[in-house]
Formats: structure tokens, sequence, C-alpha cells
């Protein structure tokens, strides 16, 4: 019977009669699930990608926030994107091209409950497909000009710029 690594590891600890011992302090949440790190990201894309309107208002697709702050996060799938919108010559490769990618950011409940709070707060807007800025979106734009002024989320940042030369698609959304 075969065992997984746990278990494998378990058995060893246990033969050598090992006592684990967890310090809950040292125990380091990923940033990953971070929400002030989240609303960095949201912050910093949406800065780079929505656009404005004549009043001011920014507003960018809900998918492309999502497929964008997934990668920032993620940096080393930036070249796997742009690998993925260069088939747009080649529709019939769409699809298969970035499955495993199309499944993870469509998949990431996390930025969906970030999205949630910022419109609980008043901060976002949804309207139909879109995420749109509210009066108090400068609450979270002043994220984005604190990461910028300290040099914080440096490859983030770098990811969300490199992918405004990215045409991202509609097929490439179409699952979000």
């Amino acid at each position: 019977m075969q065992h997984s690594a746990l278990e494998t590891l378990a058995v060893m600890l246990r033969d050598a009669d090992a006592e684990p011992v967890v310090v809950p302090e040292r125990i380091a949440i990923s940033t990953i699930y971070d929400l002030q790190y989240r609303l960095f990201i949201v912050a910093c894309a949406f800065r780079a990608h929505a656009e404005s309107d004549l009043l001011g208002t920014r507003r960018m697709p809900a998918a492309k926030l999502k497929l964008i702050q997934f990668v920032a996060i993620r940096p080393w799938l930036l070249q796997t994107v742009q690998e993925w919108a260069e088939t747009r010559h080649r529709p019939q490769f769409q699809t298969l091209h970035a499955h495993t990618l199309r499944r993870g950011y469509v998949g990431d409940t996390t930025h969906d409950r970030v999205i949630d709070y910022l419109v609980a707060r008043d901060i976002l807007l949804r309207t139909g497909a879109h995420i749109v800025s509210s009066t108090r979106f400068s609450t979270i734009d002043s994220f984005a000009t604190a990461a910028e002024t300290t040099q914080s989320f440096v490859n983030e940042r770098a990811t969300i710029d490199e992918l405004r030369e990215v045409k991202i698609t509609a097929v490439m959304l179409e699952s979000a």
C-alpha cells in the first residue's frame, strides 16, 4: 500500500519517538489569504487597468480584475497568460492553452470575498459584469499610492504593469 508524504512522515516520526511541538505564535498564515494584502493587490490592479469616464468614475470587467489580481499574486504565471493571450490568433487553442490557470483563477473565492467586502463598504460597486469605483473609492486608491510610495509589492506591481501589454480576450474571461 502506498502512503502519502504526510503519512510517511508521521510513521517516521512515530518510529523515532519524536514529539512534535507546535508554537502557534510562529505559524505564519499565507499572504494569499490575508485581507490587507489582497486589498493592496486589488487597489493596484484597479488603478492600473480600470478605465475612467468623463466624470472620473473608474470601471473594469470584474472577470478581468479577478484574472489580473490572481496572476499578480503569482508572478510566475505571467508568461502563461502572455502565451494564452497570443492564442487569440488561433481560436482552436484558446480553451486548451491554459486550462489549469483558468480553473485556478475562476475558483479564487478569496478574491470574490474581498470584492464582496469592498462592495459592502461602498468602496466599489457591481454594475452587471463590471466593478465600478464609488464615491468612497479613495479609501482603497490610497492603498495603491502607499504601495508605490513605500516600494511595497514590487513583483506584484511589476506583473500588474506587464499585464497592461497583454490583450486579455473575452474568451479568456468567459468562465469567470
